[in-house]
């Protein structure tokens, strides 16, 4: 079997977006099949199957074009969004594949109940976990202060560290020096780090440790921060899928996170500790694609109304400060100290250390391998070629 991938991921192999699609690839890989990367010489006609991988606006504009290039096989369209809604008509031009794939199984279900009677697939996101797990040292529990908390991401108005900043100086004061929270965001500027230490309403000397570092996103790198750090925390205000939170609960990190749509696909509550996020709908409006074109730009609505020809939104969610902060403080104090002051929040009881880092490990190697989306992947495909590519 001969398959094509296509999509803006191609052009940013370090984003989010081509790291998944890359993946995917290597995923579909382990079924035997023939996978290649669209380029400006492809021909979708010589394979069997097109994946676009993109987000939904894209997709549709790029498998138009290639269904009026003449192309006869299987199309299918993966979209990585988190839907907080879907209207008919975005809903209708999906029906320009032969099947949608979602890594999220709450928006694959949102897709199926349109009246488009979409074939929806849920495949979810691969990762190499079996290089990945034995990257850290995660047995060695590190015993000396201070407490180290951190958070890693591209910072812009939709993924930004400003309620866990929030959040860390509310838990700790500047006489806590156990504590330290450190921010990675490559090109962060001065403006935004002051942005976000402003909304805290403390002088800089009122605040417990916080570092920032700008460097480059590198692998080796990114792994030293996962060993020497403690807890990873996020606190974005999007994140649909979340990496770094998957790669630090992979490295055996205690993880603190929102319940949103795609970290409770990786993350539950003996994974990581989940705190309630107040969803809010954000548009993305996307520059329309052709061919094997990529250059894709991105505007946001925060007015709570969308932009003309916007008609599906994408869920976001805004940290509950007092839950993260207490979750924080839970993370550094421990369960005997803590919990004798405090034997429950908002009535829940509070009867845990931390999460089982072996059970985080193994549900994520067994769910995400490429192995396993491999398979998951061709399940959708055969089932295509068994019943025919039209819809139900």
């Amino acid at each position: 079997m001969k398959i094509l991938i296509c999509g803006h991921a191609l052009d940013a192999p370090m984003s989010g977006y081509g790291r998944a699609c890359y993946e995917l690839a290597r995923a579909l890989e382990t079924t035997g099949a023939r996978v290649d990367h669209a380029t400006n010489r492809s021909s979708p006609a010589e394979y069997d199957v097109v994946i676009v991988h993109s987000t939904p606006h894209t997709a549709v504009s790029v498998a138009g074009a290639i269904r009026a290039g003449g192309y006869q096989g299987l199309l299918i369209g993966y979209t990585t969004w988190e839907f907080l809604d879907i209207s008919a008509s975005m809903a209708a031009s999906f029906e320009v594949f032969n099947q949608v794939w979602s890594p999220c199984g709450r928006e694959s279900q949102l897709l199926a109940q349109t009246e488009a009677r979409l074939r929806v697939h849920t495949v979810p996101h691969a990762f190499d976990v079996e290089t990945m797990k034995d990257r850290v040292d995660y047995t060695t529990d590190k015993k000396t202060d201070p407490f180290r908390f951190y958070w890693i991401g591209a910072w812009n108005a939709r993924k930004n560290p400003a309620g866990l900043i929030r959040a860390y100086c509310h838990a700790f004061s500047s006489t806590n020096k156990h504590v330290l929270l450190r921010i990675h965001s490559p090109g962060v500027t001065d403006l935004q780090i002051s942005h976000a230490l402003a909304q805290t309403c403390l002088d800089r000397s009122e605040m417990p440790p916080i570092k920032f570092s700008r460097e480059p996103f590198i692998e080796e790198e990114m792994f030293q921060l996962h060993k020497n750090h403690d807890c990873f925390v996020t606190a974005s205000r999007g994140e649909s899928w979340n990496l770094p939170a998957f790669d630090a609960a992979l490295a055996g990190r205690h993880v603190i996170a929102p319940r949103v749509h795609g970290s409770t696909e990786f993350l539950d509550g003996t994974s990581a500790d989940l705190y309630e996020s107040t969803a809010q709908p954000a548009y993305l409006e996307d520059a329309v694609m052709t061919g094997a074109d990529s250059a894709t730009t991105h505007t946001m609505s925060f007015s709570g109304k969308a932009p003309q020809g916007m008609d599906c939104r994408q869920t976001w969610g805004d940290p509950h400060l007092a839950r993260l902060s207490h979750l924080m403080r839970l993370a550094v104090f421990g369960n005997k100290r803590y919990l004798a002051m405090h034997q429950s929040y908002a009535g829940v009881p509070l009867n845990k250390l931390e999460p089982t880092r072996d059970y985080a490990r193994s549900m994520l190697v067994g769910k995400f391998s490429h192995a396993n989306v491999g398979r998951i992947a061709l399940d959708g495909i055969n089932y295509l070629l068994q019943n025919g590519s039209k819809r139900a």
